[in-house]
């Protein structure tokens, strides 16, 4: 099975290979949804058995993203402040 996304849409498709035979099914609708975009790669994953899909959507709150602070040199830092003691 191969997958991909169409708007709103996951679409599969069932191939085959055969040797050096290749054949691929029509497209057929897994899931409709609201989702988020992906921009340079896909924003859903698909379990190894092809059974299950794992997707991002949008929050339906209208809570604001959590902070995230980044602290470049940190060890250097750790190593400034237990001299100082």
């Amino acid at each position: 099975m191969a997958s991909f996304r169409h708007g709103d849409d996951i679409l599969a498709v069932d191939v085959r290979a055969d040797g050096a035979a290749f054949s691929a099914g029509p497209p057929h609708r897994v899931v409709t949804g609201r989702f988020t975009a992906g921009l340079d790669r896909a924003n859903y994953d698909v379990t190894p058995d092809g059974q299950r899909f794992v997707v991002v959507v949008p929050s339906s709150d209208n809570v604001p993203a959590p902070q995230l602070t980044v602290v470049l040199n940190w060890i250097s830092t750790i190593g400034d402040r237990l001299r100082q003691r």
